[in-house]
């Protein structure tokens, strides 16, 4: 009986194999040529392609493979354009690159808000808080994608540092190391919240905080999407006996804070662009164990989840959404060190809030239709670097919502309104070369607040 089920299946797959092949032509990839990568070297491009030389491609998957090729060379954002071109000769295929290398070197200038975000910049209206000096950026340094950062900046928050990222140590591309050193030096901080607004502190003349960072990781990248990342970091901060006054749990000791942490996260991220994604799926897990005190020994550790999908749902219309966690362990943390919501993290409809926790859970939704889809002009007397530009315009409907758990009183106050806090609203967002987003939005919150705020980054 089993031979003969095995001669039927055998028969059926001879039989009807041919049909389901039609239509479908293989090629074998000859030669792969790239053209426009006046610094960039080949092998930093090769890395990043779903195919090479000696793979077998089919006429069926190859929109799929040069689709997220050029993905995944976008998020690069060493290019401003990339196209991808196919041409055959019999059972053998040449895949041309054509890239447009961006401008690598940014001097900034330095004259910026040093608030949180823009929109709670214009909430305050305070010009005390403005930061000014150089900024020197040199992305593609050694033609590897590495970046080198040089800071010199004065005013309301001082910093003074460098950053090398992205040196790769193996030929595989697979294994790169990060590097960063800061010294801060601040005359006015938050030093507390109140109703959820942040409270500072001005020292005038007088410096309130002194701060020494450095961080050292390894990132192993074993295919296209998947990402291991490992970072030892310390920190050293000394406060003025002022800020004590003011907040006696601002630091664990009257002077200040040492800290010793350790990380590990996880990334898959298959979105289509790492600036303004429409497409794809962000994986991220993370776990984090503090030292600190004046002999490290109070202690959090911290697991943390932000999970985020991108769909198209077709005629321009693009939904997503995003679902993050924290958790932490650890008694008595002092204030500094307990930043949920409002600093890194922000909440739309609430750029002017902050929110002090252990704790916490982040929702968001959004409904994207594009209003003017991806257009390319050339802007004469340009230089050939920066005519060239691509813009495309969205309109957003959001709505957001989180709990907050083991939090600062004022919260605690607050959950007379109910356990969840949210947002909603509509936006408009502009998108164009070099990574630039500019938001506008009108967004009213569960607090009673409402307003139009600016931003420079998507929200996820």
């Amino acid at each position: 009986m089993y031979k003969r089920y095995t001669v039927f299946l055998f028969l059926f797959v001879l039989l009807f194999l041919p049909f389901l092949l039609v239509g479908q032509d293989y090629y074998m990839v000859d030669n792969i040529i790239i053209e426009g990568n006046q610094k960039t070297k080949d092998d930093i491009i090769l890395r990043e392609l779903r195919f090479g030389i000696g793979d077998t491609i089919s006429s069926q998957d190859w929109r799929e493979l040069k689709e997220k090729s050029i993905y995944n060379l976008e998020k690069t954002s060493l290019f401003n354009f990339i196209e991808i071109q196919m041409s055959t000769n019999g059972e053998l295929c040449t895949i041309k690159l054509l890239l447009e290398e961006r401008w690598y070197l940014w001097p900034y200038p330095i004259f910026e808000h040093a608030d949180r975000n823009l929109s709670s910049f214009l909430y305050s209206a305070d010009w005390s808080r403005i930061n000014y000096g150089l900024f020197l950026v040199k992305y593609n340094f050694r033609g590897r994608n590495d970046v080198v950062k040089l800071k010199f900046r004065s005013g309301f928050r001082q910093q003074y540092g460098m950053v090398y990222e992205n040196t790769n140590l193996d030929k595989e591309k697979k294994l790169s190391l990060y590097s960063e050193l800061y010294y801060f030096r601040q005359r006015k901080l938050i030093v507390n919240q109140e109703d959820f607004k942040p409270v500072y502190l001005d020292g005038e003349k007088n410096i309130m905080l002194d701060e020494l960072r450095g961080e050292f990781g390894v990132r192993y990248r074993p295919s296209y999407d998947v990402f291991h990342t490992i970072k030892m970091k310390y920190d050293q901060l000394v406060i003025a006996d002022t800020v004590n006054h003011y907040n006696k749990k601002y630091a664990s000791g009257d002077q200040g804070d040492k800290s010793i942490s350790f990380s590990y996260r996880f990334l898959y991220n298959s979105r289509n662009s790492n600036i303004f994604p429409l497409k794809g799926v962000f994986t991220a897990l993370t776990f984090k164990q503090y030292f600190y005190g004046e002999n490290f020994n109070s202690y959090i550790t911290e697991l943390a989840s932000d999970l985020r999908a991108y769909y198209s749902l077709g005629s321009g219309v693009y939904v997503a959404g995003q679902l993050a966690a924290r958790y932490r362990q650890g008694k008595e943390i002092p204030f500094h060190m307990n930043q949920a919501l409002g600093y890194e993290v922000f909440t739309r409809g609430y750029e002017n809030y902050i929110f002090n926790a252990k704790d916490y859970v982040l929702a968001r939704t959004s409904l994207k239709y594009e209003l003017i889809g991806k257009h390319v002009r050339t802007i004469p007397l340009l230089p050939r670097k920066f005519s060239k530009i691509h813009y495309a315009l969205y309109l957003e409907y959001f709505a957001e919502a989180f709990h907050l758990s083991e939090s600062y009183e004022e919260y605690e106050k607050q959950n007379q309104l109910g356990d969840i806090l949210g947002s909603t609203g509509l936006g408009l967002s502009l998108v164009t070369y070099y990574d630039w987003v500019v938001r506008g939005e009108f967004s009213a919150n569960s607090l009673l607040d409402y307003g139009v705020f600016i931003s420079l980054h998507a929200p996820f």
